[in-house]
């Protein structure tokens, strides 16, 4: 009889399998561990991104507060009218100012006081190295121009960022933002929006109805356009060239002037209401009737003068701001809110009628020279009865382009 004797084998198979598993798991552990290396450089190289990005951010902040003390301390504002001699005084000024703070191939100082990191970062890994900038100013323009270079370090990972600001001398009136400037989303009711690109005569006529129009230029209705129903048109002026009656639930904005040609009211006879709310960003000129009548709470307003070459009546549900003067050549009625940011002219002939809400910062002013100074303070809720059609204009710092290095 013959006896094997297998544990010999079971030894060698158990030995192994001990090895396969060890090889594999030393396998796994480092390409694990190569991950993990790999990982952090790539969080590191993010941080130092974001580091630089946050730099973009700082100087953006720091040139425009150097700007508005140059401004004060020049005894100048944003609606100054910049010379020549100012626009390259103020670029040059800029530089040096900013310079002196942050010099060239060098890390932003903590002691700066337009330091971007709060706190004590001398030993810090993080930091924000300027590496060039320089200030162009465009006296025909009235711009100034800003091209930098900068470095964001995290733990000694580095990205440069180099890119261009830019100062618009033309001081801004902040936007009423009331119809978005595209055709990308259309409120409620609105079926069809027509965009015209650089300005022009869109599709216009008589009843019509749940249409937007936008464009970025002028735009100039030829023709009459009476009973429009759920309108809304944006343009940097806008013109209409006949009557504009009888219109519901709609809006206009002008970034600019905007004129009427005819009456903005009621047709003689019919119903009276035109439920509009309007914006200009310039002077309002109508050449007619002025009828403002409601269902529901509207508003006009206007951040420039308002010229009416006939009657103007403004109904209890409407609230109408001027920052400006407003001159109607027959009578005026309010019996809703008039906020008047300057002087009123109405011929004394004719009667002002008010039984609504009137503040008027100027004076009223009559056809035969005589006047009443009113002087009013705007009460301190304008604001929620005017918006920003009040705020002053301003000048920015805004950020045109930036590349990663």
């Amino acid at each position: 009889m013959v006896v094997k004797n297998e544990q010999g084998y079971a030894l060698i198979t158990v030995l192994l399998i001990i090895t396969i598993f060890t090889v594999v798991s030393l396998s796994y552990i480092g390409l694990a561990s190569g991950s993990i290396k790999q990982n952090e450089v790539v969080e590191k190289k993010s941080q130092s991104v974001s580091i630089a990005e946050m730099g973009v951010t700082y100087y953006q902040t720091a040139i425009q507060g150097i700007f508005e003390t140059i401004l004060a301390d020049r005894g100048l504002t944003p609606t100054s009218n910049f010379t020549p001699a100012n626009i390259t005084t103020i670029a040059s000024q800029i530089e040096t100012r900013f310079l002196s703070e942050f010099p060239k191939e060098s890390e932003f100082p903590d002691t700066s006081a337009f330091n971007p990191i709060a706190g004590d970062f001398s030993t810090s890994p993080i930091s924000i190295t300027n590496l060039d900038f320089s200030t162009t100013p465009n006296v025909v323009e009235e711009k100034i121009t800003i091209n930098f270079k900068l470095k964001g370090t995290e733990s000694g990972k580095d990205t440069v960022l180099e890119g261009e600001m830019g100062i618009d001398l033309n001081p801004l009136s902040p936007s009423f933002n009331s119809i978005t400037p595209n055709c990308s989303s259309l409120p409620p009711g609105i079926t069809h929006c027509e965009e015209v690109q650089n300005g022009g005569t869109p599709t216009s006529y008589n009843n019509m109805s749940n249409v937007k129009i936008i464009s970025k230029g002028p735009l100039v209705f030829p023709n009459t356009s009476n009973n429009m129903t759920n309108i809304q048109i944006l343009g940097s002026e806008v013109h209409f060239q006949s009557n504009v009656q009888m219109i519901t639930n709609s809006t206009i904005e002008s970034l600019g002037d905007m004129t009427v040609d005819g009456q903005l009211t009621g047709p003689n006879g019919g119903n009276p209401y035109i439920n509009l709310d309007l914006f200009v960003g310039g002077n309002l000129y109508i050449d007619g009737k002025f009828e403002l009548q409601s269902t529901k709470a509207q508003k006009v307003y206007v951040r420039d003068g308002v010229t009416v070459t006939n009657k103007m009546s403004i109904g209890s549900n409407y609230s109408v701001c001027i920052k400006g003067d407003l001159d109607v050549s027959n009578s005026l009625e309010n019996f809703g809110n008039l906020y008047i940011q300057g002087n009123l002219r109405v011929p004394k002939s004719n009667a002002f009628t008010n039984t609504g809400v009137r503040y008027i910062t100027g004076s009223v002013i009559y056809d035969d020279g005589t006047r009443a100074n009113l002087n009013h303070t705007l009460p301190a809720n304008s604001d929620t009865i005017c918006g920003n059609t009040f705020d002053e204009p301003t000048i920015e710092t805004v950020v045109d382009n930036v590349n990663y290095k």
